[in-house]
């Protein structure tokens, strides 16, 4: 003879369904503020390096998507482009 042990199943009381629909209610009424600080990411960016002739002009692109939306700049050497 084989005995198989089966777990118990769990059911929910009736003194447990009001606990579920206050949590159910909190939830739902959190506030989530809408001026959360979002990190920056970068959406499009060029290549890294770039081989060119020091008298052609370049176009970098990059875009970005952020909470405050980020602002960008370019150095070379410390010297601002």
């Amino acid at each position: 003879m084989q005995l198989k042990i089966m777990p118990k199943k769990k059911h929910l009381s009736a003194g447990g369904v009001p606990l579920i629909l206050f949590l159910c209610q909190m939830i739902s009424a959190l506030d989530v503020p809408l001026d959360l600080v979002q990190p920056p990411t970068i959406t499009q960016q060029s290549p890294k390096d770039y081989i060119i002739d020091p008298r052609e002009n370049i176009v970098i692109q990059c875009e970005a998507k952020g909470k405050p939306p980020p602002s960008f700049s370019w150095t070379r050497n410390g010297t601002h482009f």
